[in-house]
């Protein structure tokens, strides 16, 4: 694509670039798109191989690019920025696209890319280093790409993967580690100076981490939920680091730190799991109370973290923080100033779990 052009299909189910049969090369490119360019409407079927091939690339030093409401499946990259000249910010907006079956769905290097508005990653599904929905790197700290309101299935790849650099800032994404998730985090970062993770939900049905934190200096973690099954940490935390209003229901693993200098960990409510400690010793300001959510049982789409009347995780988050109606921040996945404004159902008591009767004759035996 020529600067300046925008190129307009007629839907992501009906017009169709396949290259397939095309060259194999691993760097293949299906698209690439230059400065002030537009792409939509279309179904790119990249390769047969998730390892091989790029399904949109973004020539070096574009900005101002639109990607939204295309369908790409299959390929090594989803969606390719790779942006050498470090004066170029490369801000590009990718809106409302389903990315399927790539190592990477989207892959953002030295880039202020806007990855938002129901996004759908569903399995990124090659295993080792490096693989994800979305993968971002940057050589200096100065980027602050954005994630935000996407889904991402993942089966044996990180949801979300920060390497070295870029200040993301992720906020409200659906991030689901499938049954035998290999190697499968919900949000791993990397080395940076400052990162930002508020009011996203991670549900893990065999995943390896929830939120992982490696190298970030001043990350901010806020009103996440973080659910299921962890082979190691549904929450590492390091020094400097603020975890604050999240809720760890019914998760197994370690919360673990690597470093307690200046760290904060508070008004978190932790419970129902089978989680140590290991690092820290959280204050009295958190809790470990059932959360009362609408639905934490049952099959993993019929899920619904939001908070029935008179639950203990409301206005019982941080009391500087609050929620979009004004009052003290609720504790959990929809509280604090990216939250919901919602009315609190007053739903009947869960029904009994591990409960039999048994009849004989006129006595029933519980």
């Amino acid at each position: 694509m020529i600067p300046g052009l925008s190129l307009i299909g007629s839907g992501m189910d009906s017009c169709i670039i396949n290259t397939r049969e095309l060259v194999n090369a691993i760097d293949y490119k299906s698209v690439t798109i230059a400065h002030s360019c537009k792409i939509t409407g279309f179904n790119i079927k990249v390769n047969n191989n998730s390892d091989r091939g790029f399904g949109i690339s973004v020539a070096e030093g574009s900005s101002i690019n639109w990607i939204y409401q295309n369908k790409l499946t299959m390929g090594g990259i989803g969606i390719f920025i790779n942006n050498v000249d470090t004066s170029n910010k490369s801000n590009i907006n990718i809106y409302k696209n389903l990315i399927d079956n790539f190592s990477q769905g989207v892959h953002l290097f030295n880039s202020n890319a806007i990855i938002k508005e129901n996004n759908i990653f569903t399995d990124p599904n090659s295993q080792g280093v490096g693989k994800a929905g979305i993968f971002i790197e940057s050589y200096f700290f100065n980027y602050t790409p954005v994630i935000d309101s996407n889904y991402i299935e993942a089966t044996s790849a990180s949801g979300i993967r920060k390497s070295f650099g870029s200040r993301t800032i992720n906020t409200n994404n659906i991030i689901k580690l499938k049954p035998n998730s290999t190697n499968a985090d919900g949000i791993t970062l990397s080395t940076s100076d400052s990162a930002t993770v508020s009011n996203n939900v991670i549900i893990s049905e065999d995943g390896v981490d929830g939120i992982y934190n490696s190298g970030v200096q001043y990350l901010r973690l806020y009103n996440n939920y973080v659910t299921g099954i962890f082979l190691y940490y549904p929450l590492m935390v390091g020094p400097n680091n603020a975890a604050i209003n999240n809720a760890i229901i019914k998760a197994n693993g370690k919360i673990r730190a690597w470093g307690t200098t200046n760290l904060e960990f508070k008004y978190n409510n932790v419970f129902g799991n089978n989680v140590s400690y290991v690092g820290l010793t959280p204050d009295s300001t958190n809790l470990s109370v059932d959360p009362m959510v609408v639905r934490d049982y049952g099959n993993i789409d019929s899920l619904n973290f939001h908070l029935q009347k008179y639950s203990p995780m409301i206005d019982a988050g941080d009391p500087s923080i609050l929620d979009r109606d004004g009052s003290r921040s609720d504790i959990g996945l929809y509280g604090g100033p990216l939250g919901e404004l919602y009315t609190y159902l007053d739903f009947a008591p869960r029904p009994p779990q591990n409960f039999s009767a048994i009849v004989d004759t006129i006595t029933i035996m519980l």
